[in-house]
């Protein structure tokens, strides 16, 4: 058995487990998912003090192409790539509403037009190479629509990609620079996630990934992997599994990222997710999933990863059982969120993680100016969330948590029963709560 679940498994629960909430009803879970092993689930535990967690991942299996050649395709990107550079954040995010709105008719077309082969993947075959202005086609028989491995400096500018499996895999690659970059996953399912798991936990990769693919680290929007200081800015992903995932690339810099209808499903499932990724940080950005049709986990994901900034962003949905709107995962210090806005969360806008007993207590976490609006006491198929619908959460063993100036309103709890920090259960830990408060709000860039 895992150690973390052994660890677990021996916690006192009555104490344990710090809640800032407006209910506290239900028991989380926190996964270190390796090499696609089932995940441990906790077990609720009484009303008055809940344990909190989110679903986290640590499977790194890549399988990236290796292949060189070189892609000569001039064909121009999609009149939205070509607006995106120029309209306001908030103006592109109307647009990728209005796109996905007609997103199948779109795949339908791209699907057909592309079916004979043309704007067929791209090898990138030396540093600094530069991909521009290009509509590419990833069918499933291809791994990656950009495929870099081994190259640095390496420059893409504003490119569509329908991508079967993974949309960029940047593998060894060092100081990638991405500007306006649009994802769509063309394998999709009408509802529910990429691929279900067989009732022992197991992957159906045969059915679900393709012979050539059989990791859970496919059909993500943007894949790095050893690939510190890359840049990415201005990225919507459409119904990949995970939008951005950041596995052992430290200094990565993400802005005006978009995320909408994550699919997973579980180890994946993030707009974006920082895996042993530290110093990196993600600044404007919109999550957006639909109430029985996406399959998020976490929105946004620190797993070992230190010095973590998120800000400016808004998260619209999550109906995950396990998953957390921002949550600072094993072993992630000194993580910051600020100006936040959270709408239709099913469990906790954020969440520290810390394990008794174990390696992965999380230190000196700071929020502020958080904003919680119109949570769901339910998940996805209507199922009880773990946490039970809490506002914010951090586990009692996390060393020094802040947060300032936390809003909240139209909560689906009536109970107003919360525990502090610095009070019984976090008598052993410092911690602050200061400026938390029911107020009502119009969420940015939406108006809702």
């Amino acid at each position: 058995m895992n150690s973390r679940v052994i660890s677990f498994m021996k916690l006192s629960l009555p104490i344990s487990f710090l809640i800032i909430a407006l209910s506290a009803c239900g028991a989380g879970q926190s996964s270190a998912e390796t090499n696609n092993q089932p995940l441990a689930k906790k077990q609720p535990t009484n009303d008055n003090v809940t344990t909190t967690s989110s679903s986290t991942n640590t499977n790194t299996n890549t399988n990236t192409n290796t292949n060189t050649n070189t892609n000569t395709n001039t064909n121009n990107t999609t009149s939205t790539n070509k607006k995106s550079n120029i309209v306001s954040f908030g103006a592109q995010i109307q647009l990728d509403i209005k796109r996905f709105k007609n997103l199948d008719q779109e795949k339908s077309d791209a699907l057909r037009k592309y079916a004979q082969g043309t704007n067929q993947p791209i090898y990138v075959s030396k540093n600094s190479q530069i991909i521009k202005d290009k509509v590419i086609f990833a069918g499933v028989n291809t791994k990656c629509g950009i495929d870099i491995n081994g190259y640095n400096d390496v420059t893409i500018s504003n490119v569509t990609i329908y991508h079967a499996n993974n949309g960029v895999c940047a593998k060894n690659a060092q100081r990638l620079t991405v500007s306006g970059l649009q994802l769509i996953s063309l394998a999709a399912p009408a509802t529910g996630p990429h691929c279900p798991r067989s009732s022992n936990g197991a992957l159906a990769t045969g059915e679900c990934w393709g012979p050539k693919n059989p990791s859970a680290n496919t059909r993500l929007g943007l894949h790095l992997e050893n690939s510190s200081n890359a840049t990415i800015t201005n990225l919507s992903s459409f119904q990949s599994s995970s939008a951005i995932y950041a596995y052992n690339s430290p200094y990565t810099k993400l802005s005006k990222i978009r995320c909408i209808d994550m699919r997973g499903p579980m180890p994946r499932g993030q707009c974006a997710q920082f895996n042993q990724s530290s110093n990196s940080s993600l600044d404007t950005f919109y999550a957006k999933n639909i109430y029985n049709q996406s399959f998020s986990e976490d929105n946004i994901n620190a797993y070992k990863s230190d010095n973590i900034v998120v800000k400016n962003g808004l998260i619209d949905g999550n109906w995950s059982n396990h998953g957390i709107g921002v949550i600072a995962d094993t072993d992630s210090d000194n993580m910051q969120v600020s100006n936040v806005d959270f709408l239709h969360m099913s469990n906790a806008a954020i969440n520290v993680w810390a394990l008794e007993g174990g390696d992965s207590i999380g230190k000196n976490f700071y929020a502020n100016k958080l904003r919680i609006k119109d949570s769901q006491c339910y998940s996805r198929k209507n199922t009880v969330p773990s946490t039970g619908g809490l506002v914010i959460a951090a586990q009692p063993h996390a060393i020094n948590p802040n947060f300032d100036d936390i809003q909240w309103y139209n909560h689906c709890r009536s109970s107003t029963a919360w525990c502090l920090p610095g009070q019984s259960c976090r008598t052993h830990n410092s911690g602050s709560l200061k400026n938390f408060r029911m107020e009502d709000f119009k969420t940015r860039w939406t108006n809702e």
